[in-house]
Protein backbone atom coordinates (compact mmCIF):
# COMPACT_ATOMS: atom_id res chain seq x y z
CA UNK A 1 0.00 0.00 0.00
CA UNK A 2 1.32 3.46 -0.84
CA UNK A 3 2.00 6.75 0.68
CA UNK A 4 -0.93 9.23 1.22
CA UNK A 5 -0.85 12.96 1.83
CA UNK A 6 -1.03 13.76 5.91
CA UNK A 7 -3.62 15.80 5.19
CA UNK A 8 -6.17 12.91 4.62
CA UNK A 9 -4.10 10.19 6.78
CA UNK A 10 -4.84 9.75 10.92
CA UNK A 11 -4.30 6.69 13.15
CA UNK A 12 -6.98 5.60 16.25
CA UNK A 13 -4.26 3.90 18.06
CA UNK A 14 -3.73 1.24 15.77
CA UNK A 15 -6.08 1.39 13.26
CA UNK A 16 -4.89 3.24 10.05
CA UNK A 17 -7.63 5.37 8.33
CA UNK A 18 -7.27 7.10 4.76
CA UNK A 19 -9.82 9.65 3.82
CA UNK A 20 -10.68 8.54 -0.09
CA UNK A 21 -11.76 11.37 -1.73
CA UNK A 22 -14.47 10.54 -4.32
CA UNK A 23 -15.26 14.55 -6.40
CA UNK A 24 -17.27 17.03 -5.41
CA UNK A 25 -20.83 17.79 -6.39
CA UNK A 26 -23.12 21.06 -6.79
CA UNK A 27 -26.35 21.56 -5.14
CA UNK A 28 -28.73 24.32 -4.38
CA UNK A 29 -28.63 25.86 -0.76
CA UNK A 30 -32.03 25.54 -0.96
CA UNK A 31 -31.89 21.80 -1.36
CA UNK A 32 -28.82 21.27 0.99
CA UNK A 33 -30.55 23.77 3.95
CA UNK A 34 -34.01 22.95 3.08
CA UNK A 35 -35.23 24.35 6.78
CA UNK A 36 -33.41 27.16 7.06
CA UNK A 37 -35.22 30.51 6.56
CA UNK A 38 -34.22 32.04 3.77
CA UNK A 39 -32.48 34.95 5.50
CA UNK A 40 -30.61 32.81 7.90
CA UNK A 41 -29.40 30.27 4.58
CA UNK A 42 -28.47 33.27 2.68
CA UNK A 43 -26.36 34.61 6.06
CA UNK A 44 -25.06 31.47 6.34
CA UNK A 45 -23.98 30.63 2.82
CA UNK A 46 -22.78 34.33 2.24
CA UNK A 47 -19.05 33.21 1.14
CA UNK A 48 -19.67 29.93 -0.12
CA UNK A 49 -21.70 30.10 -3.21
CA UNK A 50 -20.35 29.78 -6.65
CA UNK A 51 -21.26 32.72 -9.06
CA UNK A 52 -24.02 30.41 -10.45
CA UNK A 53 -25.44 30.15 -6.88
CA UNK A 54 -24.64 26.65 -6.04
CA UNK A 55 -23.20 25.28 -3.15
CA UNK A 56 -20.12 22.86 -4.03
CA UNK A 57 -20.07 19.82 -1.53
CA UNK A 58 -17.29 17.24 -1.23
CA UNK A 59 -17.40 13.58 -1.27
CA UNK A 60 -15.26 11.38 0.69
CA UNK A 61 -15.05 8.10 1.72
CA UNK A 62 -12.99 6.42 4.27
CA UNK A 63 -10.47 3.41 4.30
CA UNK A 64 -9.37 1.77 7.35
CA UNK A 65 -6.91 -1.13 7.76
CA UNK A 66 -7.63 -3.02 11.35
CA UNK A 67 -6.33 -6.26 12.26
CA UNK A 68 -4.43 -6.90 8.88
CA UNK A 69 -7.55 -6.29 6.76
CA UNK A 70 -9.38 -3.00 4.74
CA UNK A 71 -12.40 -1.59 4.83
CA UNK A 72 -13.96 1.07 2.77
CA UNK A 73 -16.63 2.84 4.03
CA UNK A 74 -19.42 3.94 1.66
CA UNK A 75 -17.99 3.54 -2.25
CA UNK A 76 -18.64 7.29 -3.64
CA UNK A 77 -20.67 7.92 -7.02
CA UNK A 78 -19.10 6.10 -9.27
CA UNK A 79 -18.53 6.86 -12.82
CA UNK A 80 -21.85 6.06 -14.55
CA UNK A 81 -23.53 8.76 -12.16
CA UNK A 82 -20.56 11.25 -12.81
CA UNK A 83 -21.43 11.24 -16.61
CA UNK A 84 -25.08 11.42 -15.92
CA UNK A 85 -25.10 13.95 -13.23
CA UNK A 86 -21.70 15.97 -15.45
CA UNK A 87 -20.21 16.53 -12.09
CA UNK A 88 -16.55 15.71 -11.11
CA UNK A 89 -17.40 12.83 -8.71
CA UNK A 90 -17.09 8.87 -8.72
CA UNK A 91 -13.11 9.37 -8.34
CA UNK A 92 -12.89 6.81 -5.27
CA UNK A 93 -11.33 4.01 -7.67
CA UNK A 94 -9.02 6.60 -8.77
CA UNK A 95 -8.31 7.66 -5.22
CA UNK A 96 -7.68 3.98 -4.11
CA UNK A 97 -5.31 3.29 -6.64
CA UNK A 98 -3.00 6.12 -5.25
CA UNK A 99 -3.10 4.87 -2.18
CA UNK A 100 -1.74 1.39 -3.77
CA UNK A 101 -5.05 -0.53 -3.13
CA UNK A 102 -6.61 -2.29 -5.52
CA UNK A 103 -9.90 -3.74 -5.78
CA UNK A 104 -8.79 -7.28 -4.50
CA UNK A 105 -7.46 -5.74 -1.31
CA UNK A 106 -10.90 -4.56 -0.09
CA UNK A 107 -11.92 -7.07 2.60
CA UNK A 108 -14.96 -5.48 3.46
CA UNK A 109 -17.12 -2.84 2.41
CA UNK A 110 -19.34 -0.55 4.73
CA UNK A 111 -22.29 1.06 3.48
CA UNK A 112 -23.73 3.99 5.39
CA UNK A 113 -26.67 4.33 3.33
CA UNK A 114 -27.88 3.20 -0.04
CA UNK A 115 -28.22 6.91 -1.68
CA UNK A 116 -26.82 7.22 -4.88
CA UNK A 117 -23.59 9.00 -4.12
CA UNK A 118 -22.68 6.40 -1.83
CA UNK A 119 -23.20 3.48 -3.48
CA UNK A 120 -22.30 4.45 -7.46
CA UNK A 121 -18.72 2.36 -6.61
CA UNK A 122 -20.02 -0.75 -5.86
CA UNK A 123 -20.22 -2.60 -9.85
CA UNK A 124 -18.26 -2.27 -12.51
CA UNK A 125 -19.78 -0.32 -15.23
CA UNK A 126 -21.24 -1.62 -18.78
CA UNK A 127 -19.67 -2.12 -21.21
CA UNK A 128 -18.72 -5.39 -19.88
CA UNK A 129 -21.09 -7.42 -17.94
CA UNK A 130 -21.79 -6.13 -14.22
CA UNK A 131 -19.82 -7.46 -11.69
CA UNK A 132 -19.24 -6.40 -8.08
CA UNK A 133 -15.87 -3.77 -8.01
CA UNK A 134 -14.71 -5.36 -4.63
CA UNK A 135 -15.37 -9.18 -5.43
CA UNK A 136 -13.55 -10.26 -2.41
CA UNK A 137 -15.59 -7.68 -0.03
CA UNK A 138 -17.87 -9.04 2.59
CA UNK A 139 -20.61 -5.65 2.15
CA UNK A 140 -22.33 -4.89 4.85
CA UNK A 141 -25.72 -2.87 5.35
CA UNK A 142 -28.01 -1.94 8.11
CA UNK A 143 -30.69 -4.46 7.87
CA UNK A 144 -33.60 -2.16 7.76
CA UNK A 145 -31.92 0.20 5.09
CA UNK A 146 -31.53 -3.13 2.60
CA UNK A 147 -34.89 -3.90 3.08
CA UNK A 148 -36.42 -0.41 2.28
CA UNK A 149 -34.16 -0.07 -1.19
CA UNK A 150 -34.75 -3.62 -2.10
CA UNK A 151 -38.46 -3.49 -1.33
CA UNK A 152 -41.07 -3.02 -4.51
CA UNK A 153 -42.00 0.23 -2.74
CA UNK A 154 -38.67 1.97 -2.78
CA UNK A 155 -39.55 3.81 -6.07
CA UNK A 156 -42.69 5.01 -3.77
CA UNK A 157 -40.85 6.11 -0.97
CA UNK A 158 -37.81 6.92 -2.34
CA UNK A 159 -38.75 8.21 -5.85
CA UNK A 160 -37.42 7.29 -8.66
CA UNK A 161 -33.67 9.25 -8.98
CA UNK A 162 -32.96 7.70 -5.48
CA UNK A 163 -34.30 4.00 -6.30
CA UNK A 164 -32.71 3.63 -9.75
CA UNK A 165 -29.17 3.21 -8.53
CA UNK A 166 -30.08 0.69 -5.80
CA UNK A 167 -31.88 -1.34 -8.07
CA UNK A 168 -28.58 -1.39 -10.61
CA UNK A 169 -26.46 -2.32 -8.21
CA UNK A 170 -27.48 -3.93 -4.70
CA UNK A 171 -28.80 -6.77 -6.74
CA UNK A 172 -25.45 -7.78 -8.48
CA UNK A 173 -23.77 -7.77 -4.87
CA UNK A 174 -26.60 -10.47 -3.54
CA UNK A 175 -26.22 -12.41 -6.59
CA UNK A 176 -23.04 -12.94 -5.75
CA UNK A 177 -23.39 -13.77 -1.92
CA UNK A 178 -21.71 -11.08 -0.68
CA UNK A 179 -23.89 -8.75 1.42
CA UNK A 180 -23.81 -9.26 5.44
CA UNK A 181 -26.99 -7.44 7.40
CA UNK A 182 -26.61 -6.24 10.38
CA UNK A 183 -29.55 -5.42 13.04
CA UNK A 184 -27.46 -4.55 16.06
CA UNK A 185 -24.03 -3.73 16.72
CA UNK A 186 -21.95 -5.64 14.59
CA UNK A 187 -18.48 -5.60 14.44
CA UNK A 188 -17.16 -6.00 10.73
CA UNK A 189 -13.02 -5.64 11.99
CA UNK A 190 -11.57 -5.79 14.88
CA UNK A 191 -12.42 -1.95 16.55
CA UNK A 192 -14.59 -1.14 13.76
CA UNK A 193 -18.56 -1.38 14.33
CA UNK A 194 -21.30 -0.85 12.98
CA UNK A 195 -23.87 1.23 15.47
CA UNK A 196 -27.75 2.21 14.24
CA UNK A 197 -28.27 6.04 12.46
CA UNK A 198 -31.48 6.21 10.95
CA UNK A 199 -33.18 9.30 10.23
CA UNK A 200 -31.52 10.33 6.96
CA UNK A 201 -32.73 6.97 5.09
CA UNK A 202 -34.06 4.46 7.38
CA UNK A 203 -31.58 2.05 8.27
CA UNK A 204 -28.93 4.37 7.80
CA UNK A 205 -25.22 3.49 9.66
CA UNK A 206 -22.48 5.04 11.94
CA UNK A 207 -19.42 3.32 12.03
CA UNK A 208 -16.88 3.32 15.25
CA UNK A 209 -13.07 2.69 15.13
CA UNK A 210 -11.86 2.11 18.47
CA UNK A 211 -8.72 0.98 18.88
CA UNK A 212 -6.63 1.13 23.21
CA UNK A 213 -8.12 4.13 24.58
CA UNK A 214 -8.44 6.40 20.95
CA UNK A 215 -11.81 6.56 19.30
CA UNK A 216 -13.28 8.11 16.11
CA UNK A 217 -16.84 8.02 14.22
CA UNK A 218 -17.68 7.79 10.69
CA UNK A 219 -21.63 9.92 10.36
CA UNK A 220 -21.58 9.19 7.06
CA UNK A 221 -24.75 11.35 5.58
CA UNK A 222 -26.27 11.88 9.58
CA UNK A 223 -24.13 15.46 9.24
CA UNK A 224 -24.01 16.50 5.72
CA UNK A 225 -22.24 20.32 6.60
CA UNK A 226 -19.98 22.08 8.91
CA UNK A 227 -22.77 24.49 9.24
CA UNK A 228 -24.69 21.58 10.93
CA UNK A 229 -22.70 21.63 14.39
CA UNK A 230 -23.85 25.08 14.88
CA UNK A 231 -27.51 24.41 13.81
CA UNK A 232 -28.15 21.10 14.46
CA UNK A 233 -31.55 21.07 13.39
CA UNK A 234 -31.30 22.18 9.52
CA UNK A 235 -31.59 19.22 7.10
CA UNK A 236 -31.21 18.76 3.43
CA UNK A 237 -33.83 17.93 1.57
CA UNK A 238 -33.13 14.25 1.22
CA UNK A 239 -34.07 13.02 4.83
CA UNK A 240 -36.26 9.97 4.82
CA UNK A 241 -37.51 10.81 8.48
CA UNK A 242 -36.49 14.28 9.60
CA UNK A 243 -37.38 14.42 13.00
CA UNK A 244 -35.09 11.13 13.57
CA UNK A 245 -32.31 13.00 11.37
CA UNK A 246 -32.38 15.50 14.15
CA UNK A 247 -32.12 13.11 17.43
CA UNK A 248 -29.92 11.07 15.83
CA UNK A 249 -27.40 13.71 15.06
CA UNK A 250 -27.78 14.83 18.56
CA UNK A 251 -26.99 11.36 19.68
CA UNK A 252 -24.37 10.84 17.74
CA UNK A 253 -22.49 14.04 18.48
CA UNK A 254 -22.92 14.11 21.80
CA UNK A 255 -21.54 11.15 21.89
CA UNK A 256 -18.25 12.45 19.74
CA UNK A 257 -18.34 15.05 22.65
CA UNK A 258 -18.10 12.86 25.33
CA UNK A 259 -16.06 10.00 24.30
CA UNK A 260 -13.83 12.62 22.49
CA UNK A 261 -14.05 10.92 19.25
CA UNK A 262 -12.44 12.04 15.93
CA UNK A 263 -15.16 12.56 13.43
CA UNK A 264 -15.34 12.27 9.78
CA UNK A 265 -18.35 12.33 7.49
CA UNK A 266 -19.01 11.74 3.74
CA UNK A 267 -19.83 15.56 3.10
CA UNK A 268 -17.31 17.02 6.02
CA UNK A 269 -14.16 18.55 3.82
CA UNK A 270 -12.15 17.59 6.93
CA UNK A 271 -11.88 15.26 10.13
CA UNK A 272 -11.68 16.87 13.60
CA UNK A 273 -13.30 16.99 16.88
CA UNK A 274 -16.31 18.43 18.72
CA UNK A 275 -17.20 20.76 21.20
CA UNK A 276 -20.79 21.22 23.12
CA UNK A 277 -21.90 24.90 23.04
CA UNK A 278 -25.20 24.42 24.84
CA UNK A 279 -27.73 24.72 22.23
CA UNK A 280 -24.94 23.24 19.67
CA UNK A 281 -21.97 22.13 18.53
CA UNK A 282 -18.55 23.28 17.30
CA UNK A 283 -16.63 21.50 14.83
CA UNK A 284 -12.97 21.84 15.00
CA UNK A 285 -10.71 20.68 11.99
CA UNK A 286 -7.79 18.61 12.02
CA UNK A 287 -4.52 20.68 11.36
CA UNK A 288 -2.40 18.29 8.34
CA UNK A 289 0.61 17.98 10.08
CA UNK A 290 -1.84 16.80 13.29
CA UNK A 291 -3.61 13.98 11.50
Amino acid sequence: MGSYPRSGQFKIGAIDCWVVPDGAATYSPEVWLANASDADRDSALAQRLAKDGKLRIPYNCLLVRSGGHLALIDTGAGVELAHEWEEPVGRAAKSLRSLGVSRKDIDVVIVSHAHPDHIGGLTTPPPTRRRPMFPRARHWFWASEWEAWTSKAAVTFFGEALARPASVHLPVIAEAGLVDLADQETEALPGVRLLSAPGHTPGHMAVLLTSGREGAIYLGDAITDELLFEQPGWLTAFEAIPILSVATRWRLLERAVRERLTVAAFHLPATGTVTNSGSSFQFHASRPDRQ
